[in-house]
């Protein structure tokens, strides 16, 4: 079993990955209305205000009574498996009197249909805000196929504001989860890999109430198990400024196609030291010069080739901040 990914690196601020060649991606910000490879069920719709910084939103439910919606994203790699995937969005739960939460869903047997908490064949997560019986509420549950449901508390899970979400699952079938840049399920092995499915989100209303908003959603699929980055550092919100930037892609199925790592640090290239292991796994290594700023946000790009046939060109972003406890003597 790999290190978890969150053991080794913290807190994620954000991170997206895209896959060329064997790739599906899907991407909405709801500003121009409904993607037309999506579909909205129920009581969800698109509207052009509500979400982050008053942009467009996806409104799954709004704070009013006995409410339920669905928004599923149409086959993004027709009748091939998804070897692996990420998908990012933003979650807002508030504005109510707190009630129920939202479900996020990659199944072969996603519904046409208003849904909640289904249990699907692929994988369900539940962000599940209103405690029923011995659940753990507020937190999030997660359910794979026919593997015993688990389930974490996750304490600021009705936040009154946007949350950033990630969901990934890595060619080895490893599950990872973070709410608000904090893992809450890390590394967890599974069998979500090969499965022929579709996405979607779902929420719902009762007597308690609540809106469940959905905004900057994107997905990255991949059909083709391969190498892929398993950690990078720095990462969260609390960096310090003596910055190092340390990326490993770990080989799975293919490896990484030798010369062909390329890295930007705030969008200028520089040249980053590429070393290989003898464990299957590469280290991109990049020092940069001076001391960084307190409460300032830095992005670092990553693309590299594998030696599948066909080769894909893989891309991986990721942002931090430098913590601005710090002071800097000048």
């Amino acid at each position: 079993m790999r290190t978890s990914l969150f053991m080794r690196l913290g807190l994620v601020l954000a991170v997206f990955i895209e896959l060329h060649a064997g790739a599906g991606s899907f991407f909405s910000d709801f500003n121009s209305g409904l993607a037309t490879n999506a579909s909205v069920f129920g009581s969800a719709t698109v509207d052009k205000k509500g979400g982050v910084n008053g942009s467009g939103v996806l409104k799954l439910t709004t704070a009013q009574v006995s409410q339920m919606g669905s928004f599923v994203v149409h086959s993004l790699d027709g009748k091939k498996p998804a070897a692996s995937f990420l998908a990012t969005f933003k979650a807002y739960i508030g504005g109510g009197t707190g009630a129920d939460g939202f479900t996020f869903l990659f199944a072969s047997n996603v519904p046409d249909e208003p849904f909640a908490d289904k249990t699907s064949a692929g994988l369900t997560l539940i962000f599940d805000t209103y405690k029923n019986g011995s659940q753990i509420a507020p937190g999030i549950r997660v359910k794979y196929s026919k593997a015993p449901m688990m389930e974490m508390s996750v304490p600021n899970l009705r936040s009154e504001h946007f949350m950033d979400v990630m969901v990934k699952v890595d060619p080895d079938g490893t599950l990872d989860v973070l709410y608000d840049n904090d893992p809450v399920f890390s590394n967890v092995e599974t069998s979500l890999t090969n499965v022929v499915g579709r996405f979607a989100l779902g929420a719902r209303t009762g007597t308690r109430v609540d809106n469940h908003f959905i905004d900057d959603l994107r997905i990255v699929t991949q059909t083709s198990p391969g190498a892929f980055v398993d950690t990078f550092l720095p990462i969260g919100n609390e960096v310090s400024p003596l910055v190092v930037i340390d990326i490993v892609i770990r080989d799975f199925k293919t490896k990484v196609k030798a010369g062909s790592v390329k890295l930007s640090f705030d969008n200028a290239a520089v040249k980053p030291e590429v070393s290989s292991a003898a464990d299957g796994t590469t280290l991109v290594h990049y020092d940069p010069p001076g001391v960084f700023e307190p409460a300032t946000s830095h992005r670092v790009d990553l693309q590299f080739v594998d030696t599948g046939k066909p080769a894909i060109t893989n891309e991986f972003s990721y942002a931090f901040r430098i913590s601005s406890q710090i002071t800097i003597s000048k």
